[in-house]
Protein backbone atom coordinates (compact mmCIF):
# COMPACT_ATOMS: atom_id res chain seq x y z
CA UNK A 1 0.00 0.00 0.00
CA UNK A 2 1.22 3.51 -0.59
CA UNK A 3 1.70 5.92 2.15
CA UNK A 4 -0.41 8.52 0.01
CA UNK A 5 -3.40 9.26 -1.10
CA UNK A 6 -2.62 9.71 -4.82
CA UNK A 7 -2.00 13.51 -5.49
CA UNK A 8 -1.16 13.84 -1.67
CA UNK A 9 2.25 15.08 -0.43
CA UNK A 10 1.79 13.73 3.00
CA UNK A 11 -0.67 10.60 4.76
CA UNK A 12 -2.75 13.49 5.90
CA UNK A 13 -4.03 15.03 2.37
CA UNK A 14 -6.56 13.58 0.67
CA UNK A 15 -5.10 14.17 -2.59
CA UNK A 16 -6.91 14.17 -5.47
CA UNK A 17 -10.31 13.01 -6.48
CA UNK A 18 -11.52 11.10 -9.65
CA UNK A 19 -14.77 9.12 -10.45
CA UNK A 20 -14.15 5.94 -11.21
CA UNK A 21 -12.83 4.49 -14.68
CA UNK A 22 -11.37 8.66 -14.67
CA UNK A 23 -7.91 9.46 -15.09
CA UNK A 24 -7.58 12.86 -14.26
CA UNK A 25 -8.39 15.01 -11.11
CA UNK A 26 -12.59 14.98 -10.81
CA UNK A 27 -12.59 18.52 -9.27
CA UNK A 28 -10.93 19.91 -12.80
CA UNK A 29 -13.90 18.24 -14.57
CA UNK A 30 -12.61 14.67 -15.47
CA UNK A 31 -15.82 12.57 -15.31
CA UNK A 32 -15.76 8.95 -15.94
CA UNK A 33 -14.96 9.27 -19.67
CA UNK A 34 -13.96 6.65 -22.39
CA UNK A 35 -13.23 5.62 -25.36
CA UNK A 36 -15.90 7.28 -28.23
CA UNK A 37 -16.81 9.90 -25.68
CA UNK A 38 -18.84 6.37 -23.70
CA UNK A 39 -18.87 6.93 -19.51
CA UNK A 40 -19.43 4.48 -17.17
CA UNK A 41 -21.57 5.89 -15.23
CA UNK A 42 -25.53 3.80 -16.24
CA UNK A 43 -23.37 0.65 -17.59
CA UNK A 44 -24.10 -2.85 -16.02
CA UNK A 45 -21.12 -5.06 -15.18
CA UNK A 46 -22.37 -6.96 -18.36
CA UNK A 47 -21.37 -3.58 -20.68
CA UNK A 48 -18.09 -2.80 -18.58
CA UNK A 49 -16.86 -5.66 -20.41
CA UNK A 50 -14.04 -3.90 -23.05
CA UNK A 51 -13.24 -1.61 -19.84
CA UNK A 52 -12.14 -4.94 -17.67
CA UNK A 53 -9.52 -7.36 -17.60
CA UNK A 54 -10.10 -11.08 -16.98
CA UNK A 55 -10.43 -10.67 -13.37
CA UNK A 56 -13.18 -7.99 -13.54
CA UNK A 57 -11.03 -5.07 -12.91
CA UNK A 58 -10.05 -1.75 -14.41
CA UNK A 59 -7.83 -2.20 -17.35
CA UNK A 60 -4.94 -0.12 -16.50
CA UNK A 61 -6.02 2.86 -19.05
CA UNK A 62 -8.46 3.32 -17.33
CA UNK A 63 -6.88 3.22 -13.74
CA UNK A 64 -6.79 6.26 -11.90
CA UNK A 65 -4.12 5.40 -10.25
CA UNK A 66 -2.01 3.55 -12.43
CA UNK A 67 -2.27 6.69 -15.57
CA UNK A 68 -1.62 9.26 -12.48
CA UNK A 69 1.40 7.77 -10.81
CA UNK A 70 2.46 4.95 -13.55
CA UNK A 71 5.36 2.04 -13.33
CA UNK A 72 3.47 -0.55 -11.43
CA UNK A 73 1.00 1.52 -9.01
CA UNK A 74 -2.87 0.60 -9.54
CA UNK A 75 -6.03 1.08 -7.73
CA UNK A 76 -7.02 -1.56 -5.04
CA UNK A 77 -9.12 -4.51 -5.54
CA UNK A 78 -12.43 -4.82 -4.00
CA UNK A 79 -10.57 -8.13 -2.42
CA UNK A 80 -7.65 -6.01 -1.46
CA UNK A 81 -9.46 -3.01 0.01
CA UNK A 82 -11.86 -6.12 1.91
CA UNK A 83 -8.08 -7.45 3.25
CA UNK A 84 -8.40 -4.54 5.62
CA UNK A 85 -10.69 -5.23 7.94
CA UNK A 86 -9.52 -9.32 8.00
CA UNK A 87 -8.24 -9.44 11.84
CA UNK A 88 -5.63 -12.04 10.91
CA UNK A 89 -3.38 -9.72 8.63
CA UNK A 90 -3.90 -6.14 10.51
CA UNK A 91 -6.23 -4.33 12.92
CA UNK A 92 -7.66 -0.54 12.28
CA UNK A 93 -8.14 2.08 14.59
CA UNK A 94 -9.25 5.65 14.65
CA UNK A 95 -6.67 8.01 15.78
CA UNK A 96 -5.20 11.80 14.99
CA UNK A 97 -1.91 12.13 13.02
CA UNK A 98 -0.54 15.69 12.96
CA UNK A 99 -4.36 16.89 14.15
CA UNK A 100 -6.18 15.10 11.11
CA UNK A 101 -8.72 12.31 13.11
CA UNK A 102 -8.67 9.40 10.32
CA UNK A 103 -7.88 5.41 10.68
CA UNK A 104 -4.57 3.69 11.20
CA UNK A 105 -4.40 0.07 9.43
CA UNK A 106 -1.74 -1.85 11.14
CA UNK A 107 -0.03 -4.84 9.17
CA UNK A 108 0.34 -8.12 11.49
CA UNK A 109 2.50 -11.00 11.61
CA UNK A 110 5.32 -10.43 9.24
CA UNK A 111 4.37 -6.53 8.46
CA UNK A 112 3.79 -6.28 12.32
CA UNK A 113 5.06 -2.34 13.15
CA UNK A 114 4.12 -1.37 9.18
CA UNK A 115 0.94 0.64 9.04
CA UNK A 116 -0.60 3.56 6.74
CA UNK A 117 -3.06 5.98 7.37
CA UNK A 118 -6.30 6.84 5.74
CA UNK A 119 -7.48 10.49 6.19
CA UNK A 120 -11.29 11.95 5.73
CA UNK A 121 -11.35 14.45 2.93
CA UNK A 122 -14.79 14.38 1.85
CA UNK A 123 -15.78 14.24 -1.98
CA UNK A 124 -16.84 15.75 -5.11
CA UNK A 125 -20.31 15.41 -6.35
CA UNK A 126 -21.48 17.76 -9.46
CA UNK A 127 -18.34 19.51 -9.29
CA UNK A 128 -18.55 20.50 -5.39
CA UNK A 129 -17.01 19.60 -2.55
CA UNK A 130 -19.16 17.83 0.03
CA UNK A 131 -19.49 16.81 3.55
CA UNK A 132 -15.56 16.64 4.52
CA UNK A 133 -16.01 14.20 7.32
CA UNK A 134 -17.40 11.29 4.77
CA UNK A 135 -15.02 9.74 2.44
CA UNK A 136 -15.22 7.38 0.06
CA UNK A 137 -12.05 5.23 -1.64
CA UNK A 138 -11.97 3.41 -4.97
CA UNK A 139 -11.18 0.08 -5.72
CA UNK A 140 -10.85 -1.18 -9.34
CA UNK A 141 -14.34 -3.37 -9.26
CA UNK A 142 -17.72 -2.54 -10.34
CA UNK A 143 -20.39 -3.13 -8.79
CA UNK A 144 -23.87 -3.79 -10.48
CA UNK A 145 -25.43 -0.92 -12.35
CA UNK A 146 -23.45 2.90 -11.37
CA UNK A 147 -22.01 1.88 -8.57
CA UNK A 148 -18.25 0.22 -7.54
CA UNK A 149 -17.00 -1.65 -4.86
CA UNK A 150 -15.58 1.12 -2.31
CA UNK A 151 -14.52 2.08 1.38
CA UNK A 152 -16.22 4.20 3.30
CA UNK A 153 -15.07 6.51 6.31
CA UNK A 154 -17.65 8.81 8.26
CA UNK A 155 -16.57 9.86 11.94
CA UNK A 156 -16.69 6.43 13.43
CA UNK A 157 -17.87 4.24 10.71
CA UNK A 158 -15.51 2.67 8.76
CA UNK A 159 -16.26 -0.29 6.32
CA UNK A 160 -16.49 -1.34 2.71
CA UNK A 161 -19.57 -0.20 0.46
CA UNK A 162 -21.21 0.29 -3.20
CA UNK A 163 -21.18 4.08 -4.35
CA UNK A 164 -22.21 5.92 -7.30
CA UNK A 165 -19.86 5.79 -9.87
CA UNK A 166 -20.01 9.46 -11.54
CA UNK A 167 -18.75 11.67 -7.85
CA UNK A 168 -14.85 12.58 -6.87
CA UNK A 169 -13.55 10.18 -4.39
CA UNK A 170 -9.92 9.40 -3.55
CA UNK A 171 -7.72 6.77 -3.92
CA UNK A 172 -5.19 4.88 -2.02
CA UNK A 173 -2.90 3.01 -4.18
CA UNK A 174 -1.43 -0.93 -4.07
CA UNK A 175 1.71 -2.70 -6.30
CA UNK A 176 2.12 -5.93 -6.50
CA UNK A 177 5.82 -5.84 -7.05
CA UNK A 178 8.85 -3.35 -5.41
CA UNK A 179 8.07 0.14 -6.75
CA UNK A 180 11.57 1.09 -6.19
CA UNK A 181 12.37 -1.61 -8.89
CA UNK A 182 10.05 0.36 -11.45
CA UNK A 183 10.76 4.42 -10.00
CA UNK A 184 13.44 4.80 -7.09
CA UNK A 185 11.73 7.65 -6.33
CA UNK A 186 8.90 5.76 -5.24
CA UNK A 187 9.71 4.03 -2.15
CA UNK A 188 6.35 3.20 -0.52
CA UNK A 189 5.44 0.01 -0.74
CA UNK A 190 7.02 -3.87 -0.99
CA UNK A 191 5.73 -7.63 -1.59
CA UNK A 192 2.43 -8.67 -2.37
CA UNK A 193 -0.37 -5.59 -1.55
CA UNK A 194 -3.25 -7.61 0.39
CA UNK A 195 -0.64 -8.65 2.65
CA UNK A 196 2.30 -5.11 2.59
CA UNK A 197 1.76 -2.34 4.41
CA UNK A 198 4.04 1.37 4.15
CA UNK A 199 7.13 1.82 5.69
Amino acid sequence: WCTFNVGANRPTENGNFFSWGGTRDFVKGELAKFNGGETTMDKSVDELAEYLDADGVLLPCYDGASVYMGGSWRMPTREELACIFDTTKCSTSLTTVDGVYGVKVSGKGAYAGKSIFLPPGGFYQSGSAVSSSTTYYLSSTPSGTKQFHGLQLHNNYFNTCTVNRSNGYAIRAVSSVDPAAVDPSHVHVWGTPSYTWAA
